[in-house]
């Protein structure tokens, strides 16, 4: 709810802008260009916290085989080593850490096996893969440092090749911009050169109409290639 507000608001200021400065061009594309650019705001906040978290990972198995050799068991190397990798008091905006589903759902009741499964319902592939590999240490016991020394390997190549499949997407987003931007950057080209295109943009019914048309399909097309690059670079981890 909170969102659709700051959503509402992004999009009013420049509405109100325009209305203010009779520019019916400001009062239309104005809204628009807020919302994309809110909306892009949160999709790299997304795409950040999202690379933070796979480079976490291995640290957070790492602190559990040191726990275990520690003598702790694997529900207390759980508890620990979630603190361990983000304490409380530095998780932005009191995120929680990434074992505090698990940990959650065992203070509720749940067996170490049961609140595993809960965690393995997230939708990132490496959580899954640690759930599982607690869900199985849980349920048949054995030796746990080694299965999780092999888990922390798979989880550090998955985390390189997401970083790598990251830098080999940059060349084609810069691409992507550019693409989305040349309608844009081409009308204001014609209209600095032309001053009756400037009155038909900046006046003219038609001409704001087009001009909302151009920034709504480059706004789409930015978006269907972002998409697409970020579900490659999710298939690739």
């Amino acid at each position: 709810m909170a969102g659709r507000w700051s959503a509402v608001l992004a999009a009013g200021g420049p509405a109100l802008l325009g209305v203010a400065l009779a520019s019916p061009l400001v009062a239309v594309v104005g809204p628009l260009l807020a919302l994309a650019g809110g909306g892009e705001v949160r999709r790299r906040r997304r795409q950040r916290r999202a690379t933070a978290e796979a480079d976490a990972l291995p640290v957070l198995v790492e602190r559990l085989i040191q726990q275990l050799r520690s003598g702790a068991s694997l529900l207390q190397a759980c508890r620990l080593a979630d603190e361990a990798v983000v304490p409380a008091d530095r998780r932005p905006s009191g995120r929680p850490g990434p074992l505090a589903p698990l940990v959650g759902a065992v203070d509720r009741g749940a067996t170490l096996a049961e609140a595993s499964r809960r965690l393995g319902s997230a939708g990132d592939p490496s959580v899954r893969l640690l759930a599982l590999t607690l869900e199985v240490l849980a349920v048949n016991g054995g030796p746990a440092v080694p299965a999780l020394q092999r888990l922390r390997h798979t989880l550090v190549g998955r985390a390189h090749r997401r970083h790598r499949a990251e830098a080999q997407a940059a060349g084609a987003v810069a691409s992507a911009a550019l693409l989305a931007l040349a309608p844009i950057l081409f009308a204001m080209v014609l209209a600095g050169v032309e001053p009756a295109l400037a009155r038909f943009y900046l006046d003219e019914p038609g001409g704001v109409a087009c001009a909302a048309a151009s920034l709504g399909l480059s706004i789409a097309g930015w978006w269907w290639m972002q998409h697409s690059l970020d579900r490659l670079v999710a298939t690739d981890r």
